[in-house]
């Protein structure tokens, strides 16, 4: 079962760079987690995912596995969870919650 995106070029096209600076600014720094609402729930597992990604956490759902697998800047190198930074873990926290 692949990703589905919704309709919303811009939040795709922010997904597709996996671009996490916008929604990190937004609630992390400006405190504004309704930013959040403006994804749907795909998408915020796409965030809170890519954020272990980049720290090259080896996904278990074959679903992440062949989304993070397919880009380029991917390398899985551990199975531990505890990889991100205190603001990382405090945004993918506060995204689980909006998921």
């Amino acid at each position: 079962m692949g990703i589905i995106l919704n309709d919303n070029d811009d939040l795709k096209q922010e997904l597709n760079n996996e671009n996490i600076k916008a929604p990190k600014t937004e609630v992390i720094n400006r405190g504004n987690e309704s930013y959040l609402y403006n994804f749907s729930s795909s998408e915020l597992a796409i965030i809170r995912n890519t954020l272990y990604a980049r720290r090259g956490y080896r996904f278990k759902k074959k679903k992440y596995q062949q989304y993070f697998g397919s880009k380029p800047w991917y390398t899985p190198t551990t199975d531990s969870q505890n990889i991100l930074s205190k603001n990382e873990e405090r945004l993918a926290n506060i995204i689980k919650k909006y998921e």
